[in-house]
């Protein structure tokens, strides 16, 4: 048996890795890496073949419900490609419990190729966004430094002009960098966006918001110091990370050059969901939630149509958090409360529905339908 992990793989992550036996077969036994993190989800890694006469491998989960709503794993498909092809998805887990109550899950890997790229959902890091770039020919911008000095990045339909009346939309995806149906969904909006060409508004993206977490391959959910999408500036004003901060400053570039429209938070919400999309409406200080991000809900609930949008589809970020909300505030909190405008934080699964499994084209599909939202409800753009 001559299976290996390849160490080459950007953006590893796994932990108690190694390759044993499972009825008989060769098995590739894992963990999520928490990389300094209490939440862990993420999972990416590559297996090698030296040996032609190996059969098809299983893939085995341990400790399962240690996943940020990973359950037993029965509701979990990761993705898999072989020999650096397509992408495909696995069947449900096969949950096994052992004698003394510890949960492992596991697939059946569909063949035995010399690579077999696993991960828990569909990876999207520079490769898929330089792709983007060059479809698409948007603008890319360094907006300043992530925490470990690598450039910080936005991408544009471009840079608009100082008092404008142009309509206009600021995105953000990966303020939990593991959670990359939020990049898959961006990667349709922006296409979308570039369709439109001058008719679009002007749209402004962040596509890595933990671009450290990305490059080193963490699930980033309450990621030390502060979680990301706690970072921004609450009752006293500061910034809890310096991304937040560029972000802010860019924020504020963004507004002075359009009359803005809405303010998008892409995510992913935990392991087992299959609901599809939904939304959390951010409340106002005193507790309420503005009619005009209702409205706005409703209409992107309208456009995503029963293939996607979740039954229950507007929902409040109630759960408990490890930071006080007084001082610390989420993207979409900080947009309502301090910059008086409309914002929406989708939630996109990494599985799919009951029904059905996500594809890349489902979460393209998704983008285009948000944006379809937006000009249907502001169908003229007025420079």
């Amino acid at each position: 048996m001559t299976w290996y992990l390849d160490p080459e793989l950007p953006a590893t992550n796994a932990c108690s890795a190694a390759v044993t036996v499972v009825d008989g077969a060769p098995a590739l036994s894992l963990m999520p890496h928490p990389r300094e993190s209490p939440e862990a989800l993420w999972f990416h890694v590559r297996l090698r073949r030296l040996d032609t006469g190996d059969s098809a491998p299983w893939l085995v989960l341990a400790n399962a419900n240690t996943l940020l709503g990973g359950g037993n794993g029965a509701a979990i498909q990761p993705v898999v490609r072989c020999d650096a092809g397509s992408w495909e998805r696995l069947p449900r887990g096969l949950p096994v419990t052992h004698a003394d109550g510890r949960q492992e899950a596991r697939w059946r890997l569909p063949t035995a190729a010399a690579s077999i790229e696993i991960a828990f959902c569909l990876p999207y890091a520079f490769e898929q966004l330089d792709r983007l770039i060059t479809e698409t020919r948007l603008r890319i911008q360094t907006i300043g430094a992530t925490e470990q000095g690598r450039p910080f990045l936005r991408l544009d339909n471009g840079p608009g002009v100082e008092g404008s009346t142009r309509p206009g939309l600021y995105v953000l995806a990966r303020q939990h960098s593991g959670e990359t149906p939020g990049s898959w969904v961006l990667d349709g909006l922006l296409r979308r966006i570039a369709e439109l060409g001058d008719a679009a508004p002007l749209t402004w993206a962040i596509p890595f918001a933990d671009l450290d977490g990305v490059v080193e391959g963490r699930y980033g959910k309450d990621r030390h110091p502060v979680d990301y999408n706690r970072a921004w500036p609450g009752t006293d004003g500061i910034p809890r990370r310096h991304e937040a901060l560029c972000i802010c400053q860019d924020f504020a570039r963004w507004r002075a050059r359009c009359a803005p429209l809405l303010t998008l938070d892409l995510h992913a919400p935990g392991a087992s969901n299959r609901s599809g999309v939904f939304v959390f409406a951010p409340r106002r200080s005193d507790g309420l939630i503005p009619t005009g991000i209702l409205d706005w809900a409703e209409h992107v609930r309208r456009s995503l149509g029963e293939t996607y949008a979740a039954v229950c589809f507007v929902r409040t970020a109630d759960y408990p958090t490890r930071w006080p909300r007084e001082t610390h505030s989420n993207f979409s909190r900080w947009v309502v409360n301090t910059q008086n405008l409309s914002g929406l934080t989708v939630e996109t699964t990494y599985q799919g529905t009951e029904h059905a499994t996500f594809s890349i084209d489902d979460y393209r599909a998704i983008g285009c339908r948000l944006i379809d939202a937006v000009m249907t409800r502001q169908p003229e753009i007025v420079r």
